[in-house]
């Protein structure tokens, strides 16, 4: 929660990859979080909803309070000229940016109906936490890096605005479960209508993503990858019991009528942990998992151990031909990025999360959100060009891996068969990405490694 512990606290984001040009944003699930807001049905009972109602009533709360945190650290940094200030309110700034980010994510908004918003934040958190790895080293802010800043600042202020008129309005017998719960425009719920005013400005300043190239591409607007019947609720019961065959209880609580239609469970585990769970109506596939560990034992499986285990759960949910593209470990959790591999080429557009309790192997998180919205299988061309020639376009001043066939997202929906090479120069590294069929240099990203992490691929 963004209170004044929690601004004490060392930012917690363990990567930033700055991207010179790639679509971004937030997931409803971050990499720390896979949070996700659950809607709950008429019958639910009278006790839950009003716990649910409570968890939604102080995430709006908090979120005001982060956002209130982020515009007013950003005046102060830039009124001052002390690097060791500014450097540490640019932390808290990306502390603050990411506990925001948790408390939308822990809103009932209909998908996407915020992107704006959200990308905003995130990027927010990823620029200042870049800023601060700056000042830290006695280099002073930029003309430019402080015109950013103030135009971040102005658009912080329009947001915070924005939401202490949307409480002080509906401060009064306003349930936000409740206007969570009916669809009224397409599959916008009366709560995301009700707060979408919430808009920033554009702000010119570097693109982020995190968690790995692509992690967070979300590149159609249909649901492409769901097939099959639909299923009833106790079919929906029978595939969360052979997802989780050693869950001490699993009880269903409601539908999400979203852009993917859910049957929503909680779970508790063998080591009681609590989860919650969408499986989908059409196929009956495990959508979302939401929740974290209790376990404080340090971790005992190491990442390769984890891999095995992260790979056999997306397996057991029926999505075959999988390769482990990313993974780190923060906080004894171990975060994985599953790609299909088609025919030996990665498809990044399909990307599958999955989170682990490296103390016990439990899985605790999973995300195949992306995947089900992305995922057909594709007639990809095949490459005019060789590796050996794609390599050739490379700077010469980089140590380079072996470069391997990707299906890359880029804006406009568009996905191009690139070949992806990762170099390292002076200590950083980079990741190049060379159209297959016409040798143009489509991408470059940069990894920013901070102390809490290492980027493994």
């Amino acid at each position: 929660m963004a209170n004044k512990n929690n601004e004490q606290t060392q930012n917690k984001k363990n990567k930033t990859i700055i991207g010179l040009s790639i679509a971004t944003g937030v997931l409803a699930m971050s990499t720390l979080g896979l949070g996700i807001g659950y809607a709950i049905t008429q019958s639910t009972s009278n006790t839950y909803g009003t716990q649910l109602e409570n968890v939604y009533q102080r995430n709006m709360y908090d979120l005001m309070e982060g956002v209130n945190n982020i515009e007013t650290k950003l005046g102060k940094i830039l009124v001052t000229d002390n690097t060791d200030l500014q450097n540490k309110l640019l932390i808290e700034v990306a502390n603050n940016s990411e506990l925001a980010e948790h408390s939308i994510a822990g809103l009932p908004i209909s998908q996407g109906s915020l992107s704006e918003s959200i990308r905003f934040i995130n990027q927010v958190g990823g620029y200042t936490d870049t800023l601060a790895k700056k000042v830290a080293k006695g280099t002073k802010l930029s003309t430019e890096e402080e015109e950013t800043l103030t135009k971040i600042k102005d658009s912080m202020t329009d947001m915070r605005d924005q939401i202490n008129k949307f409480i002080t309005e509906t401060r009064e017998n306003y349930s936000i479960l409740q206007n969570s719960m009916d669809l009224t425009e397409g599959d916008m719920n009366s709560f995301t209508i009700q707060i979408s005013k919430i808009k920033t400005e554009d702000v010119d300043y570097p693109t982020m993503i995190y968690d790995g190239p692509f992690s967070d591409s979300q590149t159609n607007v249909d649901i492409k990858g769901l097939k099959g019947i639909e299923i009833s609720e106790s079919d929906a019961m029978e595939v969360m019991k052979k997802l989780f065959p050693s869950a001490k209880s699993i009880e269903l609580i409601g539908e999400v009528n979203g852009r993917i239609i859910t049957y929503n469970f909680k779970l508790m585990t063998k080591l009681e942990n609590t989860l919650y769970a969408q499986i989908s109506k059409i196929g009956g596939y495990l959508v979302t998992l939401s929740g974290a560990s209790e376990d404080t034992y340090l971790g005992k499986l190491d990442l390769e151990e984890s891999e095995k285990i992260a790979l056999d759960f997306v397996r057991l949910n029926g999505i075959e031909d999988c390769v482990c593209v990313w993974k780190d470990a923060l906080n004894n959790n171990g975060y994985f990025n599953i790609a299909p591999n088609q025919k030996g080429i990665i498809l990044y557009p399909d990307l599958i999360k999955v989170k682990i309790d490296l103390a016990s192997g439990e899985i605790i998180g999973y995300d195949a959100t992306t995947y089900f919205t992305n995922h057909v299988n594709r007639v990809l061309p095949t490459p005019t060009i060789s590796k050996e020639t794609a390599k050739s376009k490379l700077p010469t001043s980089y140590n380079f891996e072996p470069g391997r066939l990707t299906l890359i997202p880029l804006e406009y929906s568009r996905e191009i068969l690139c070949y992806e090479f990762v170099g390292q120069r002076n200590g950083s590294t980079y990741y190049f990405y060379i159209n297959a069929l016409t040798g143009v240099q489509e991408n470059i990203l940069k990894v920013v490694e901070s102390v809490e992490g290492t980027t493994l691929m």
